[in-house]
């Protein structure tokens, strides 16, 4: 342990002593700076390179947060920022010169901008408007007035479903703005009211989209036959989220271990007794096996048979099972 310790040490130093190096030689740092997939802390570049336009333009095209550690001077020049802003908007973020002319050209290249302007920018309904129809995220940042209005929020949701999070409550309980959110995002279901999370034409389309939306369904919706068995015939083990009447619905556990055996597990006591349901998710998965009831499990008939799909079950028979002549004879 000593030894590692002392080699992270070691190299450590190593790397200190190289970037210092590179940091304080202008053409070694352009070069470093030019390199695709190479990695440079530029907090440790000479503080008259930080000044250095050329070298503070590569810097950003590698990473905007670099900027923070430009000088002073540049920071606060309008010409330059303008420039760079071409490379990465979000460089306002370090900024100490932010007019209008240069959030209003961040805000045109990405919405996300919006978090650093004033507030009267947040509650500017045409800012808000040019911020979230490049980047309909930017919703988080708006003022809480425009949060609650429904163009706004509907431009939003359209670019970015995922926006729904940042909408009023009331427009969380919209139908329309919640139908685009999860066409544009099928999980932004997350965000909808609970009374639209139950709502069967949104929940279908959601689930239809993306299966794993499920997941963000009320427990009315997670009850409904059409939506789980949707569901589950794309991915069998959704069939945890299935009420607990649905997990003795033969068919749709049978759907569900023909997506995915293992899915068998999350089946109600009664199906995981079922020969033929066991039997099913075993052959599309061996190790379902271990998910069947204990009866089952200690049945010569149903082994044999399992043993028949796959012999790599012996791994969770009992020592008893294994020596039963009848299994021996399966076995070889």
């Amino acid at each position: 342990m000593e030894l590692i310790i002392l080699i992270v040490i070691i190299l450590g130093i190593f790397t200190w002593i190289i970037n210092k190096t590179i940091g304080n030689n202008r053409k070694l740092l352009i070069q470093k700076l030019s390199q695709a997939n190479s990695y440079f802390d530029f907090s440790m570049a000479n503080k008259k390179y930080r000044d250095d336009i050329e070298i503070i333009t590569l810097a950003v095209k590698r990473y905007y947060g670099n900027f923070k550690y430009a000088s002073d001077r540049i920071k606060q020049d309008e010409k330059t920022i303008l420039s760079l802003i071409d490379i990465n908007p979000l460089i306002i973020e370090f900024c100490h010169l932010r007019t209008d002319s240069i959030l209003t050209k961040g805000l045109a290249k990405n919405g996300a901008v919006l978090q650093y302007c004033p507030e009267s920018y947040k509650g500017d309904r045409a800012i808000v408007l040019t911020a979230l129809g490049n980047n309909g995220m930017a919703l988080a940042f708006v003022s809480p007035e425009l949060k609650n209005d429904r163009e706004v929020v509907l431009h939003a949701v359209k670019n970015a479903g995922f926006a729904l999070e940042h909408a009023s409550t009331e427009l969380k309980n919209d139908p329309e703005i919640v139908l685009k959110a999860i066409t544009n995002y099928p999980r932004a279901l997350e965000f909808a009211s609970e009374e639209l999370k139950a709502n069967k034409e949104l929940t279908m389309l959601a689930v239809k989209t993306d299966c794993d939306a499920l997941v963000f369904c009320s427990s009315i919706s997670k009850n409904d036959k059409e939506v789980i068995i949707t569901a589950v015939k794309q991915q069998g083990n959704l069939l945890e989220f299935a009420s607990d009447d649905l997990k003795q619905d033969k068919e749709i556990v049978m759907a569900a271990v023909k997506n995915n055996g293992l899915a068998i597990q999350f089946a109600s006591l009664s199906l995981r007794k079922d020969y033929e349901t066991v039997l099913q998710a075993i052959k599309t998965n061996y190790n379902a096996f271990q998910y069947s009831a204990e009866s089952l499990k200690n049945d010569v008939d149903f082994v044999i048979e399992s043993l028949k799909i796959n012999k790599e079950i012996v791994k969770y028979l009992t020592d008893d099972l294994i020596k039963h002549p009848a299994i021996k004879k399966q076995l070889n």
